[in-house]
C-alpha cells in the first residue's frame, strides 16, 4: 500500500537553535469495503543525534481503520527521513502512555503497549527496532484475559523492564474489570526472566517505571477503590520484591495518577493528577494538577499547583540538566475553548521560572504529550492537533529555544505558527492567516487589550461587508464572502490601529 506524509511547517533560525512548528499526517487512502480515515496522535519524542523519533498511535486506513502503532523519524528540521506503520486487521494495537519510547543501550529504541483482538484478550508486547525503524524483534506477554503494558525502562543488564496492568494474574478480575500492577522484567531479547503483581485486591494501574539509584525500581500510578483515586509510589527490589509504598492524596476524590522519571539526586520528579473538567460532577473536589519532587524513598520534599483553571492536564514531567524541572500538557481559558499546549518550567525547588502556551490550529484543539531537552538546551514536543480536512487529529511536532520560544521575538504567552514576527516589526494588532479561507485570526498587544476592537471589513469597491466588536482571541467567519480582496480596518475608541488589506478564498 502506497501512502504519503502532509506537512505544515514553520521554520526559524535563532541564537543558532533551529525551532519550528509542525503537523505531520498520513494521507488517507481508501482501499476497505468501509471508508476509513488516518489519524495519529504523537505520544512519545526522543532527540537522536541527527534528528527525533517520534511514536504515536491511531486509527490507519491501511488496517481498514483499525488501529495501530506508528513510527515516525525526522531530521533536525522536523522533516519526515521515514514512517513505520505496525499493526494488522481485526486487532487493535495500541502503545503504552505519553513518554512510551524506549532508547536501548547499544543504539536502538523499543516500544511496548497492548494487542487486543475482537475476543476481548489483549497481549501486552514489547517490540525493538533499529534506526531505520525496522523491526529486530516482537515479543508478547501476559495471560488469558486483558493485560497491557504502559510504560517501561532498558536496564543496566541491557534488559527491560515493563509496567501495566494485568486481569490475568494476582487478583485481577476481567468479571469486574478490576486490575492489577503488572510488571515484567526481560533480558536483552525480551525472553521473560520474571512477572508480579502488586497492590493486589482493588482496581489498581501501573503508570510508569524508573531505576533506583540505590538498585531495583520505582513505580508509580494509581488505586481505584469506589470511585475515588489515590497516586501511589511503589519501590521494589531487582527481583521485584516490594520494599514500600508510599499514597498520596486525600482519600476523596484525589483523580490523579503518578507519572514518574529519575533524578540525579536519587529522588524522584512527579506530576498527578490528570486534571479538572467543569464537565465532571463536583469537579470542585478533585484534586488540581501538579509537579512534585520525591525523595529516594518517595516523600514529597515540595509540590507546585499549577493552576485551579477550567480544563488543564499535565501529562508528563522530566529533571533537566541544569537541575530546573519541565512539564507539558494542555490548557483551555474557558468552557468549550479549544486547548492550547502548556508547557511550564520550574526551578530545582518548585517555583514557577516560566510558562507558556503554543497553539498549531487555531480553531482546534492542541495536546503536548511528552517532550525531551535537545544538544542545544533547546525543547522538541510533541502531541497532537486538529485535522479540520478530515475531522481526525495530526501528530503535532514542535521545537523550541531553551526559554520555551520560537525566536526572540516571538514568546509571548500565546504563541501560533502561522508567522513569525520580530520584537521590531510587533504590530499592536496581528492578523493571520493571509490569505485566508475560513476564520481570520486576531492577537493583539497587551497593551490594547483591556478595551473590545472594531472591525469594519470593506470590498475592493468600498463597500462595507462586515463590521463586529472583537476581544483578544476571536476570530471572523469570513466563509460566507466570495473570493476576493478586502480591507480590514481596526479601531479602538474611534482611532484606527490597523489598516490591512486581506485575500479571501485562494
Amino acid at each position: 500500500m502506497k501512502y504519503f506524509t502532509v506537512f505544515l511547517f514553520l521554520s526559524i533560525q535563532i541564537f543558532a537553535q533551529e525551532t519550528f512548528n509542525k503537523a505531520i499526517h498520513f494521507q488517507s487512502i481508501d482501499t476497505c469495503e468501509t471508508p476509513t480515515v488516518s489519524s495519529e496522535i504523537g505520544k512519545s519524542v526522543l532527540a537522536v543525534e541527527d534528528g527525533y523519533i517520534i511514536s504515536g498511535g491511531g486509527w490507519a486506513d491501511e488496517f481498514c481503520g483499525w488501529s495501530s502503532i506508528k513510527l515516525w523519524k525526522t531530521d533536525l528540521l522536523g522533516n519526515v527521513v521515514w514512517q513505520k506503520v505496525y499493526g494488522k486487521e481485526y486487532y487493535l494495537h495500541v502503545d503504552g502512555l505519553y513518554g512510551h519510547l524506549i532508547e536501548t543501550h547499544d543504539g536502538n529504541y523499543a516500544i511496548c503497549g497492548g494487542i487486543a483482538d475482537s475476543t476481548n484478550l489483549a497481549n501486552p508486547f514489547l517490540i525493538k527496532f533499529d534506526d531505520n525503524g525496522d523491526t529486530l524483534w516482537l515479543k508478547e506477554y501476559g495471560g488469558e484475559h486483558w493485560d497491557t503494558f504502559y510504560r517501561g525502562i532498558a536496564t543496566p543488564d541491557n534488559g527491560f523492564i515493563l509496567v501495566g496492568i494485568t486481569e490475568s494474574f494476582g487478583n485481577g478480575n476481567p468479571a469486574t474489570n478490576s486490575h492489577d500492577v503488572y510488571v515484567v522484567r526481560t533480558d536483552s531479547m525480551g525472553n521473560e526472566l520474571w512477572h508480579e503483581t502488586y497492590l493486589n485486591g482493588f482496581d489498581d494501574f501501573g503508570a510508569s517505571i524508573a531505576l533506583r539509584k540505590e538498585g531495583g525500581y520505582a513505580i508509580g500510578g494509581s488505586r481505584i477503590s469506589s470511585g475515588v483515586y489515590r497516586t501511589f509510589f511503589l519501590s521494589i527490589d531487582s527481583v521485584g520484591n516490594t520494599e514500600k509504598l508510599k499514597m498520596y492524596g486525600s482519600p476523596i476524590r484525589d483523580n490523579c495518577w503518578a507519572n514518574i522519571t529519575a533524578a540525579k539526586d536519587g529522588g524522584f520528579i512527579m506530576n498527578s493528577c490528570t486534571g479538572r473538567d467543569h464537565n465532571i460532577p463536583n469537579y470542585d473536589e478533585f484534586a488540581p494538577p501538579y509537579v512534585a519532587k520525591l525523595d529516594a524513598e518517595g516523600n514529597l520534599e515540595w509540590r507546585y499547583y499549577v493552576s485551579l483553571d477550567y480544563q488543564l492536564n499535565i501529562v508528563g514531567s522530566r529533571e533537566l540538566e541544569d537541575g530546573s524541572i519541565l512539564a507539558v500538557g494542555w490548557w483551555a481559558e474557558q468552557p468549550f475553548a479549544f486547548p492550547y499546549g502548556l508547557i511550564l518550567k520550574l526551578s530545582a525547588d518548585g517555583k514557577l521560572i516560566w510558562k507558556k502556551y503554543i497553539q498549531y490550529e487555531p480553531n482546534g484543539v492542541n495536546y503536548f504529550y511528552d517532550f525531551q531537552e535537545t544538544s542545544d538546551k533547546g525543547f522538541i514536543l510533541t502531541g497532537a492537533t486538529t485535522n479540520w480536512d478530515n475531522g481526525t487529529a495530526d501528530v503535532w511536532l514542535v521545537k523550541l529555544n531553551e526559554y520555551g520560544c520560537f525566536s526572540e521575538g516571538v514568546c509571548d504567552s500565546l504563541t501560533t505558527n502561522i508567522e513569525v514576527l520580530d520584537a521590531s516589526e510587533m504590530p499592536l494588532i496581528h492578523l493571520f492567516p493571509n490569505p485566508v479561507k475560513d476564520y481570520l485570526q486576531f492577537r493583539w498587544s497587551p497593551s490594547i487589550a483591556s478595551k473590545p476592537i472594531q472591525l469594519q471589513m470593506t470590498n475592493i469597491e468600498g463597500r462595507l461587508v462586515k463590521e463586529e466588536w472583537l476581544r483578544g482571541g476571536d476570530g471572523l467567519n469570513v466563509s460566507d464572502l466570495e473570493v476576493g480582496i478586502y480591507f480590514v480596518t481596526c479601531l479602538q475608541e474611534g482611532q484606527v490601529l490597523k489598516r490591512e488589506k486581506v485575500i479571501i478564498g485562494y
